[in-house]
């Protein structure tokens, strides 16, 4: 069977480009509010289609940007792209003043020894910034069918990925944990329109999950297609799952 929204897919990569439509002009916001330096070193984990990669390298010295199936597209000559699981690679100490993940540290089983190897790249007062999605206002929807699909795509993901859909729900304790100083964090939600943006988002998920969503016998196929109509129904409004920033500075 193929990998579980494998970036590979023509319809995981338009998904994650529609991700990164949503995320972008936060995340830019972010790092520029942080300082973003001209002679900065960058890691930017889970780069995707780069789209963050490049911004980066349009403003600071070296990026490098760390996948561990790059698909990344026009990437400038201040860009070196690693083919690595974040998991398991090891880096230089001491080596980036911006340490960047969104939508990867969800996905990693061991989370918070994660965060302190990447707290150890950091220079000294070095930054972390850690994105990730959390599933409450899916799990606490007024729609029955969409909170169902909820728990069925989040056990998925659980057993296939080893994905907690709740991790970031923590932010900021796991960076505070790890010993950074001025720490904060933010939540970002939004309505969802059925058939705007964060709702396909979720179709296209569903789309990639549904049959293993029937496996786990918590929902059937005629459900998940009533969950799929639904969110491109444009009488529908709910919630998305919520996205939650996370930063710290090295001392």
């Amino acid at each position: 069977m193929a990998e579980v929204l494998d970036p590979q897919n023509a319809t995981e990569r338009e998904r994650l480009e529609l991700v990164e439509e949503e995320q972008d002009p936060a995340t830019t916001a972010l790092l520029t509010r942080l300082g973003l330096h001209s002679s900065w070193r960058c890691l930017e984990v889970g780069a995707g289609a780069g789209s963050i990669a490049r911004w980066l390298a349009a403003r600071c010295a070296h990026v490098v940007a760390l996948d561990r199936k790059p698909v990344l597209v026009e990437v400038p000559a201040n860009v070196d792209v690693v083919a690595a699981d974040i998991a398991e690679v090891d880096l230089p100490a001491a080596s980036f003043d911006l340490v960047h993940a969104r939508a990867v540290l969800t996905h990693v089983p061991d989370r918070d020894a994660t965060i302190r190897r990447m707290c150890g790249w950091l220079r000294p007062g070095g930054w972390l910034v850690v994105t990730d999605p959390a599933s409450f206002p899916v799990d606490s929807s007024p729609y029955p069918l969409v909170r169902k699909a909820g728990r069925a795509a989040s056990a998925v993901v659980r057993e296939r990925l080893g994905t907690d859909p709740d991790w970031a729900r923590t932010f900021p304790r796991p960076l505070l944990d790890a010993g950074l100083v001025d720490v904060d964090a933010e939540c970002t939600l939004r309505m969802m329109r059925g058939g705007t943006r964060e709702a396909v988002m979720m179709d296209l998920m569903y789309e990639q999950l549904g049959d293993l969503m029937v496996q786990t016998g918590s929902i059937t196929r005629d459900e998940i297609a009533a969950v799929r109509t639904l969110l491109n129904d444009p009488s529908y409004v709910d919630l998305p799952p919520a996205v939650i920033r996370s930063w710290g500075r090295a001392p």
